[in-house]
């Protein structure tokens, strides 16, 4: 979220730790892109969640030059290989990776192919990631950068609520705004528009959940009318009815749905 306050807990917002917090129990990967110093942008994370004690958080920031953000690149690369070792024997299995750059390595990275290649690479384990310091621009560009290089192609949401986060919304492949003291640009720029970044719990883990379930229904009803012809068989019904306890599964591994409802 792009909104800054007079102090941290006004920035942070109610219910958003508690709405981050399930975000990643249903396996989404969050990156916060913000503009504010590398300190602030770490305490955001902490406060909101997003970031604990438990993870093993790696910044790349103060990088003033090419080589420079090649070494450190380099060296925290070794850490992440580090780090996958230690997964792999499950003595780490609990403990979540978290990498904090600034505007200035995402610079570099944008620029330098090799860097760019090990950037992804690092950030594909990551529960987290945290970009300080970077412009309206950095932050499509780096929207776009998951879009076309990460594998699988993901599907990405971007949530803002000011001029600056135009840029990123209408590059995310869903765009949300969040209205605020910040103004209306955001609104008016997005595919949805909320009061507050709490509601997008609802609309993700609840409208989103069951919209999913809807659609797989519907095209499980489409294929076996197809397979089947349009006349209705208890074949067809059969097979139809044998297939919803599949999609339950697929659709629960998505959130715990049992206890949710519109």
């Amino acid at each position: 979220v792009g909104a800054r306050r007079n102090t941290l807990g006004e920035t942070i917002g109610e219910g958003v730790p508690e709405a981050i917090s399930s975000f990643l129990g249903a396996g989404i990967r969050i990156w916060l892109l913000t503009g504010d110093k590398q300190e602030t942008a770490i305490n955001i994370g902490y406060a909101s969640k997003l970031l604990t004690d438990s993870m093993q958080v790696l910044t790349i920031c103060g990088t003033a030059s090419l080589e420079n953000t090649r070494k450190v690149m380099a060296a925290r690369y070794s850490e992440v290989q580090s780090w996958r070792a230690r997964r792999s024997n499950n003595r780490a299995k609990k403990r979540g990776l978290a990498i904090v750059i600034d505007g200035s390595a995402l610079h570099y990275c944008e620029d330098d192919k090799a860097l760019r290649r090990l950037f992804l690479s690092m950030v594909a384990d990551c529960t987290a990631v945290v970009a300080c310091r970077v412009s309206p621009m950095q932050k499509a560009d780096i929207v776009r950068l998951v879009k076309a290089n990460m594998v699988p192609q993901p599907i990405t949401l971007a949530i803002g609520d000011g001029a600056n986060d135009v840029s990123m919304i209408q590059e995310a492949h869903i765009g949300i705004g969040v209205s605020g003291n910040e103004g209306m640009q955001a609104v008016r720029s997005a595919d949805y528009a909320i009061a507050q970044f709490a509601f997008l719990q609802r609309l993700l883990l609840v409208h989103g959940f069951w919209n999913y379930f809807r659609i797989c229904l519907l095209i499980l009803y489409d294929g076996t009318r197809l397979g089947h012809g349009a006349s209705h068989t208890p074949q067809r019904h059969s097979s139809l009815c044998s297939a919803l306890p599949l999609l339950q599964v697929q659709a629960a591994r998505v959130v715990d749905h049992r206890h949710l409802q519109l």
